[in-house]
């Protein structure tokens, strides 16, 4: 039995690194001494059986060895559930860092939880301390709803309690539930208004709100009071990547990769401002860095994924993107990503697929409506195609692309007045965009406006020549190609070599 205990200490203590310190402060004099006195018993215990005269004596003998060896499982139990304790109690709740898949490593997650289940069953907590430190432990080992049940339990004793706010603040990050922990982190503030590690969980909880300035402002008061953390520095780098400024956001993740190098959280963050900066290859190297170190990282093989699309490496792509909706299968950003991808490879079915599965997660998200649109309607359906474009337009107005793409369905519906209207309106907000201008034409020529189709073909060719060949064969000027008046300075337009 004792090798079993053994086993247990020395598992829990090289799998998390909390309890690592606590196995190094529990010193090998102490450990020897627990077990110098347990071997000499069992010894003395042991010479005894080798004497005894009768059967009595020996039961008698063998149950006290019995006793013997529960004390001294026992002792070893009791001594790490203390350490544990104080080792737990000492620490701060750890920082977050807010990307798909942040979690501690499983075997230190899965080590303490059963350290801190150990201590919960032979323990029972009953006071204020108590909860705060099962609170932290169960934080730690990544079991965030147990984690809560402690820190709320701790908050009934104490309602207003800084540290056991923060912790459940924290906690409401992990579970996605933003609004209510910026509401617990700022009433911990209200105590304690210079705690880096509450400011800057509620920033991640604005960031994730999308209160990006906001967001940004309470990154930098935790800076201001532990300026070379490198969690720090890199959270705020996520802040300032969704501010669009890529350069700063890049400048706080090289620097927290010089005070932690190889952090793969921090190395997603900084291949996210390469993205911004559109340094992809950049960019591709940092996510085959994360994926080196934690090779299941869904969020890394979705970005990466992502990247390689954008590459036109499709195959790949789409690799990255399967092992990742593997590792985490109702992701709506992944599952987007992979219809957008499947859509490429001309795969309709599976994309449309992929792209209902994301919006039944996630209903009104504009980017997949939009996608969905575009798959609806290389199946030819156009009218639910329209009607996903619409409600994507309700949601985001002044999209250009989703602006576009309703012309091209309207196109087809032969709506050409509304589609024209969408396309004027997506020159208003791109107003450079070769491919609008091209396809008011080719819509004005089919409805036999072919003095505004010349117009806007000529402004095309001037920008593109490369629209000069494609025009010449594209059947939706077949009208104005034959028309006698205007016919021929179509001819000439076409024919014209490009200056």
């Amino acid at each position: 039995m004792a090798p079993d205990v053994w086993a247990f200490v020395k598992d829990v203590a090289k799998g998390a690194s909390h309890l690592a310190t606590a196995w190094r402060r529990w010193g090998q004099e102490d450990r020897a001494e627990i077990e110098a006195a347990y071997e000499k018993e069992i010894q003395i215990l042991r010479d005894r059986l080798s004497r005894a005269t009768n059967e009595t004596d020996g039961a008698e003998i063998e149950r006290e060895l019995r006793d013997a060896e529960d004390r001294y499982i026992q002792h070893l139990r009791d001594k790490i559930v203390a350490i544990t304790k104080g080792v737990v109690r000492d620490r701060t709740p750890s920082r977050l860092i807010i990307i798909e898949s942040s979690h501690l490593p499983p075997r230190e997650g899965a080590a303490l939880e059963r350290a801190a289940s150990t201590w919960a069953s032979l323990e029972p907590p009953r006071t204020f301390e108590d909860r705060l430190t099962l609170g932290n432990a169960f934080h730690h080992a990544g079991d965030f709803e147990r984690s809560l049940g402690e820190y709320d339990a701790a908050l009934e004793m104490r309602p207003e309690d800084p540290q056991a706010l923060a912790g459940r603040g924290m906690i409401l990050v992990h579970l996605g539930r933003n609004e209510e922990a910026v509401e617990t982190l700022q009433r911990s503030l209200a105590a304690q208004p210079d705690d880096p590690d509450a400011l800057d969980s509620l920033g991640c909880a604005l960031g994730l709100l999308d209160r990006h300035e906001e967001a940004l402002d309470a990154h930098n008061r935790a800076l201001a009071h532990d300026p070379h953390e490198p969690v720090l520095l890199s959270n705020r780098g996520i802040a300032l990547h969704h501010l669009g400024r890529y350069e700063e956001a890049l400048a706080d993740c090289d620097r927290s990769l010089e005070l932690r190098p190889d952090d793969p959280d921090t190395l997603n963050n900084r291949a996210a401002a390469l993205i911004g900066l559109e340094r992809y290859e950049e960019a591709l190297a940092n996510f085959n860095r994360v994926l080196e170190l934690r090779p299941d990282d869904p969020g890394a093989l979705y970005s990466r994924g992502s990247i390689l699309h954008d590459l036109n490496q499709y195959d790949e792509a789409l690799a990255d993107l399967n092992r990742s909706l593997e590792l985490r299968p109702d992701d709506p950003s992944t599952l987007n990503s992979r219809g957008d991808m499947l859509r490429h490879l001309e795969r309709h079915e599976e994309a449309l697929a992929d792209f209902n599965r994301s919006l039944e997660l996630r209903p009104d998200d504009p980017a997949t409506l939009n996608n969905r649109g575009i798959a609806l309607d290389e199946l030819k359906r156009y009218e639910e195609a329209l009607a996903d474009y619409n409600r994507s337009l309700e949601l985001r107005p002044d999209d250009s692309g989703t602006l576009s793409n309703r012309g091209v369905t309207l196109g087809y519906l032969r709506r050409y007045d509304e589609a024209i209207s969408d396309y004027n309106r997506a020159l208003e907000l791109c107003p450079e965009h070769s491919g609008t201008m091209y396809n008011i034409a080719c819509l004005c020529s089919l409805s036999n406006r072919y003095d505004d189709s010349l117009h806007w073909l000529e402004k095309t060719i001037a920008r593109d020549a490369s629209y000069r060949a494609m025009s010449a064969e594209d059947e939706d000027f077949a009208g104005l190609r034959a028309d006698p008046e205007f016919g021929p300075r179509f001819q000439k337009l076409v024919a014209e070599e490009a200056s």
